[in-house]
Order: C-alpha cells, then structure tokens, then sequence
C-alpha cells in the first residue's frame, strides 16, 4: 500500500495541534471557573478534533474560498 506523504504530514500536524490544545485546556480547566470561557475553549477543542476526522463547517468552506480565491472582483 503506497502512502501519500501529504496527507501523512497533514494529519500528523493536526494531531500534534488537537494535543497541545487539550493540555492547555486541562490546564486552563484546573485554573479557571468561568463557564463561558471554559465553553469557548471547549468549542476551539472541538474545532480541531473535527479537523482531524474531515467534519468542515460551511463557514470554514466559505473562508476558505474568500481567501484563496478572487471572487466578485
């Protein structure tokens, strides 16, 4: 079976960027009682795990193309 190295190291970098941010949402979590920003962080947590196993929001789609592409000019 023959791998694509780019896709390898893409999945390999948002691993590493999912588990860097949930170390410093426990240690967030342990230092912070405000709900609203342990929802917030929760959420960019979620963002991430989404990212990793191929869930993309409309919004993301949507940016994507505004940035990447010249659209209405």
């Amino acid at each position: 079976m023959q791998s694509d190295p780019i896709v390898v190291e893409r999945h390999s970098g948002v691993i590493k960027d999912a588990y860097l941010y949930a170390r410093q949402f426990k240690d967030t979590y342990k230092k912070v009682d405000d709900v609203g920003i342990l929802s917030s962080e929760v959420n960019v947590l979620g963002e991430k795990v989404s990212e990793l196993i191929g869930i993309v929001s409309p919004d993301s789609v949507l940016n994507n193309v505004f940035i990447n592409f010249c659209i209405g000019k």
